[in-house]
């Protein structure tokens, strides 16, 4: 059973412009909720650059060696 999926973004989540499709990963982030499945950004990015591109989701982020835990 799946627990957690993590993911980089530069070159792996997002796309080539930098963006990726919000309703898409909003349908798929409610069901890996509801499945207890957590979603965890892993990147060497600041914290406010990944913040910026999940503004309504609260996700787990690993960023530049640190770890901030969102409780959902």
């Amino acid at each position: 059973m799946t627990k957690l999926i993590a993911t980089d973004m530069d070159g792996t989540f997002l796309r080539g412009d930098m963006t990726y499709d919000k309703l898409q990963f909003r349908n798929i982030h409610e069901r890996m909720m509801a499945a207890e499945i957590k979603f965890v950004v892993a990147s060497g990015n600041q914290y406010y650059q990944l913040q910026s591109f999940f503004r309504i989701i609260l996700i787990l982020y690993i960023w530049q060696k640190t770890v901030l835990i969102f409780v959902l």
